[in-house]
């Protein structure tokens, strides 16, 4: 019969969420205060600030310590990574987006997990899927779906985090609001033993 089938989803990309941790206003003020010094510029005319090592900085161990243990559920108990490995955020730096201001499309390169933390704004991320189901080909459609559609919008809020697998592209559409949108981004690498030495060539020692 034509309507006995089923689809199912193959490989799906995850994308991890977590809300809840408020930063302190004062330890906000600061952040903002400091990040937005001297920032730099963006292809899409947002700004990032200059220090890409934000969360190096002692007032910010509690939301360090805090996305370091996401980072961990990510890795440990999502995709089951044993504990030969240990991950640790590589960089973080600042983003803000006045009105009328984009993030151009982009992945982290260097980078195994990547996230976000919001401190501020309504703007979503939107992610980009690279490989498309209709390769080269676009067709009106009744209705989106996750396997129809190109972009994924996550809706953001502060005190969320969003961490992705460094490789998925992303933007930030042009904010709308009149309420500047701030975030921490963040990059995650590992050391330690991917590939024990059991596997002969493809061991590996970071």
């Amino acid at each position: 019969m034509a309507d006995d089938f089923e689809v199912h989803g193959v490989f799906p990309m995850p994308v991890y969420v977590s809300d809840g941790f408020l930063l302190d206003e004062k330890i906000k003020d600061k952040l903002i205060k400091e990040s937005f010094d001297k920032p730099l510029t963006n292809l899409g005319g947002n700004k990032t600030s200059n220090n890409h090592f934000i969360l190096e900085q002692d007032y910010l161990l509690d939301l360090k310590n805090h996305i370091l243990k996401h980072i961990n559920n990510y890795g440990y108990k999502f995709f089951k990574i044993t504990e030969k490995v240990q991950f640790y955020i590589s960089q973080s730096w600042c983003n803000f987006n006045a009105k009328g201001e984009a993030h151009h499309l982009h992945k982290h390169s260097n980078s195994f997990f990547s996230g976000v933390y919001y401190i501020k704004g309504d703007t979503p991320i939107t992610f980009r899927k690279d490989v498309e189901a209709f390769q080269n080909f676009e067709f009106e459609l009744n209705e989106s779906n996750s396997f129809n559609s190109r972009d994924c919008h996550m809706p953001i809020k502060e005190g969320r985090i969003v961490l992705f697998p460094s490789v998925l592209s992303h933007f930030v559409e042009e904010n709308s609001f009149d309420t500047q949108r701030i975030s921490l981004s963040f990059n995650c690498f590992f050391k330690g033993e991917p590939k024990t030495k059991e596997n002969n060539l493809s061991y590996l020692n970071i």
